[in-house]
This record gives structure tokens, sequence and C-alpha cells, in this order.
């Protein structure tokens, strides 16, 4: 049974929504073991379930219970033609044994991709070179600009485009080499038909590590049928989705690169945090699935100094634990870790308590407007001193003892307020760009679904694990 949606959005505080699959599951389940009871053949059977032969599930080694594995439902329903990819590109795995040895390796020569070259679509970096003997021994696994370069182990199916400036080198064994036959299929429309989230999630995130690593299931993909437009079709998909792509870039770079700046009044008194604020540290305590209030760890501390939304923690509210309630527009510092220093604020309107190897910030309100000091704490001036105070080698400690020594300088509360103030203006625009991100990411993605065949109320991506919730 695949369950999309369990009647709850995937929002932190889980408001209920129209669509539910779980009803009719267990109707399904009903009537499967009412079939089952009396010796006939179940045949009314939803679109949200599956039914295998027993056989067929232990037949796998790893006996994986993923409906999506052992559907026999079609992908597409599109208008193109369905081929093979290998009918479309050669296919080349990495090379397993020992021909990749550290001790061949040489300080520079011919670069060995790796996994991160493909996981992270950067091509700038290398760690391992080999030397020209080597490199015309193993030429048949060498890269050359278009290729396609699939992740095959750990962080499976991520997706890059060797591009034309790429340095001449060979794959590693974590590695899946796409070499396209560009009379009759594109590299970046290739790239995006594989992205598509059911090829994902049938054929690399359900594989668990585990079958891509061996050569047969180099044979899997081989046959996956993908549709395939005229050339000038082809050519116009990428156009437009290129077009998107450029507008996600560049609101990329604003978002990347905002930080909120305080331009400092020599006039203005420096004083250190301890003198105005006194830390607080928070809950020691095993996070769960469920409970009364959402647990915040370092983890949940976002690059914008804001909570993440994603795969929350739980925890009961116990006497300790109310101790750790934050308030909204509490200040939390990481003090530990490599994001020591790390500053959020807590701008949420339901229940959570902060974990141990946090900071609260406790001000003196009639001194420190808290949103002044996390303005503040996102500054260049806020991470040197940190740098500075930080104590410990393998793990970095910025501990009570040296939060309360940075120095922050300290306006009026008028003042500050409208320092603020201004900060969230700026804040608004990066939002602004942050949702043109989604939408034009939406769009890429639209138009993917739409050459598959796919209309627009029907969804190619698997519903995420729903998240936790509170208990009642």
């Amino acid at each position: 049974l695949k369950i999309e949606n369990d009647g709850f959005d995937l929002g932190a505080q889980r408001r209920e929504i129209d669509k539910n699959d779980l009803p009719l599951a267990l109707q399904t389940l009903e009537a499967f073991k009412e079939c089952l009871s009396n010796d006939i053949a179940f045949e009314d059977l939803p679109s949200l379930a599956t039914l295998v032969e027993k056989e067929t599930v232990l037949s796998n080694k790893d006996v994986i219970l993923n409906a999506d594995r052992y559907s026999e439902k079609e992908i597409a329903n599109t208008e193109y033609d369905l081929v093979k990819l290998e009918e479309v590109c050669e296919f080349k795995r990495g090379p397993f044994g020992g021909s990749l040895k550290k001790e061949i390796f040489v300080n520079d020569g011919y670069l060995v991709y790796e996994q991160y070259h493909a996981i992270n679509d950067d091509f700038s970096f290398g760690r391992y070179f080999i030397g020209e003997n080597k490199f015309e021994e193993m030429k048949g696994f060498e890269v050359k600009p278009f290729d396609l370069l699939i992740s095959c182990s750990g962080t499976m199916g991520r997706i890059a485009i060797v591009p034309q400036s790429a340095r001449q080198g060979i794959i590693n064994q974590a590695l899946l080499k796409l070499t396209p036959n560009q009379n009759k299929i594109l590299p970046l429309y290739l790239k995006k038909i594989l992205g598509a989230d059911e090829i994902q999630e049938r054929y690399f995130r359900n594989q668990e590590g585990a079958a891509i690593q061996n050569v047969a299931s180099v044979k899997v993909l081989k046959n996956i049928e993908i549709p395939l437009p005229p050339l000038e079709i082809q050519q116009q998909i990428v156009a437009e989705i290129e077009g998107y792509q450029k507008i996600i870039d560049g609101a990329k770079q604003i978002v990347n690169n905002y930080k909120p700046t305080i331009n400092i009044n020599p006039d203005w008194e420096m004083v250190e945090l301890g003198e105005v604020c006194k830390p607080e540290y928070g809950l020691t305590e095993t996070a769960k699935e469920k409970g009364d209030a959402r647990f915040i760890r370092i983890t949940d501390i976002g690059a914008d100094g804001k909570l993440k939304k994603e795969e929350p923690k739980f925890v009961d509210l116990s006497k300790e634990a109310k101790q750790s309630l934050v308030a909204k527009d509490d200040i939390l510092v990481a003090r530990t870790g490599a994001t020591y220093g790390k500053t959020m604020i807590f701008e949420e309107d339901y229940p959570a308590v902060f974990a141990s190897f946090l900071i609260r910030l406790n001000f003196d309100k009639s001194k420190v407007y808290p949103k002044y000091y996390w303005a503040f704490a996102q500054s260049e001036n806020y991470i040197q001193q940190a740098a500075r105070l930080m104590t410990g080698g393998g793990q970095p400690q910025f501990n009570g003892n040296a939060i309360v020594k940075i120095q922050i300088p300290l306006p009026s509360i008028d003042e500050q307020k409208e320092i603020v103030q201004a900060i969230e203006e700026e804040m608004q625009l990066v939002n602004a760009n942050k949702r043109l991100i989604e939408i034009f990411e939406q769009k890429i993605k639209d138009k993917i679904s739409e050459v598959w065949g796919v209309k627009e109320e029907e969804n190619l991506s698997m519903a995420a694990e729903p998240q936790a919730t509170y208990s009642n």
C-alpha cells in the first residue's frame, strides 16, 4: 500500500487537509482478508495498492516491501515514443576491484572523478589524480564533455553533466557514466528526465544502497523507458528549462549572499554581552518522533538563522522540560560542534523546548531588543569574535563563559528597533526571492511532468514520509 496522504499536511503543526489515503487502505486490507478467508480472487484493486506474490518478494535478497518496486502501473502516459535508455546512450560503470588503489595516485595528472562531482555538480575540485600510463590503461572509463555522471552509492541518483571545460580524467567505482547519442537525445533533456521524481523513487531512492552496487542493476537502468520527443521539441523544452534556471540562479545569488548589516556608529556604547544578558542552558533529553512540544537541536538552526521546518523532533512537557520552553523572539545559540556560535531567533507560534547543546540568551529587554542582537549575530563582526573566543580542539566549544565576552554595539532601544525594521524590509525581498526559487523549480518539474504525460492533478512524485505529530 502506497500512502501519500494521511489527512494532515507536512508542516510542523500538521494541519488537517482533505486528502487521506488511510480509510481506503483499511478498506483494501479488509477486503483482501475477506477474499483470503473465502479463497476467492481479489480483483477490485484500488490505485494505491499493489498485489505481489510472496515468492516474488522473497526472491529479492533485500526483501524490500516498497510498493513501487513491484508496481506494474505505467510511469508514463506520454504522447511521445517511449525508448529504452540503452537505445539512446552508452553505459559505463566505474571500475571495481583494485584498479584505483591509493598507491597509484600522483600529485597532478588526470583527474579521478568521484561521487562528489555528481552530487554537487561541481567540476572545479579534485582530490585524486593518475599518471598518463594509468590513464591509457583505463581509457574505457574516460570522462568526456556532455557525459552524464550518476552517483550510485550512498546518495544515489544525483546527476551532473560534464562541462566542456572539465579536466580529462576517469570515473571511480561510485559513478555510472552515461554517454548520450546527441543525434537522438540532448544531454540536458536526458538529465531532467532521469531526475523526474518517479524515476528517482523507483530506480534510485528505493534501492536502499544495495541494488545499484552490482552490475545487474545497470541492466535494469538500461531498460528504463523514457519519452523521446523529436530533437527540435527537446531543444524547445531545454530552452524553456534553461530560462527558468537562470531566474533560479539569480534568485539564489541574492538569497545565498544576503547578510544583515549594521553600520556601527562610533558614538554607540560597546558592551560585553554578559552586562546585558544571562546565558541559560537547555534540556538534556532524547528526541522523539511524537510529543507535546518541538525539541529544538543544533541541527534545527537554518543557514538563515531561522528554525528549519524539516524533520522536526519532539519531547514530552515534563516539569523539567517546561523550564526550557522558548517564547517568541527568544534567541538561541549553538555552543558546540562545527556550527558553534550560530544564532537563531524563534518566531513560531507552537510550544517548543531547546536542547542542552544550545544556549538561550535571556536579555535585559530595557537595554537590548532581541531581534537587534539576532541581526548583529549574523554579521561578520560577530562571526570573527566567536572564532576568537571559541575553545576546544576537535570539538569546538562556545559556552556561556565565552559568549558573555562578545562585544556588541548598543544604540538606544528606539534606534535598535529602527535598524531591525530596515533589516526586516530587506529580508522581505530575500524571502520574495526564496519564493521565486520555489515557483520556478516547480515550473521545471511541471514541464518534465508534461513530457511524461502526467496531468496537473496527478503527481509524479511520491510523498515524503509523514512527519511526526504532536501528541494530544
